[in-house]
C-alpha cells in the first residue's frame, strides 16, 4: 500500500484510504513463518481483481470494512478514472468519519444523517 490520507474528527472518527499496489515487493513477506504458503500480495490481488491504484480504506482500529471496499472493487469504481476514484475515497472517508462521530453505523445512515442532523443514536 502506498499513500494513506486519515480523515475525520477524533480517534474514532479517524478512517485511512490506502491505494493498492499489488505488483510492490515486501522483502520480509517469503521469511514471515506466518505467511507461509500464503499466496503473494500479487497473487491475492489477481485473484481477487484487485487492480493498482485502488483505494482502500480501514476503520480507526485498523479493520477493513469488505462493504465499504467492496465498492471500491466494483466494475463501475473498476472503470472509473483514477482521478474520480480518489475523489469517492476521500468523500467516503470523510462521510464515514462523520457518522463514526455522529454514533452512527454506516449501514443505519438515513436520510437526517445525510442531511447533518444526526442526533447520534
Amino acid at each position: 500500500m502506498i499513500d494513506e490520507l486519515e480523515v475525520g474528527a477524533g480517534p474514532l472518527a479517524r478512517w485511512q484510504v490506502h491505494w493498492c499496489d499489488p505488483r510492490r515487493e515486501v522483502s520480509w513477506y517469503a521469511a514471515d513463518p506466518v505467511l507461509a504458503g500464503l499466496p503473494t500480495l500479487t497473487e491475492w490481488a489477481h485473484a481477487h481483481g484487485t487492480q493498482t491504484g485502488q483505494p482502500v480504506l480501514l476503520r480507526a482500529d485498523g479493520w477493513s470494512v469488505p462493504e465499504v471496499n467492496g465498492f471500491f472493487a466494483s466494475a463501475r469504481m473498476r472503470n472509473a478514472s483514477a482521478g474520480t476514484r480518489r475523489k469517492y475515497a476521500f468523500a467516503v472517508a470523510v462521510w464515514l468519519g462523520f457518522l463514526d462521530a455522529a454514533g452512527r453505523a454506516w449501514h443505519n445512515a438515513n436520510a437526517e444523517d445525510v442531511a447533518g442532523s444526526s442526533s447520534g443514536g
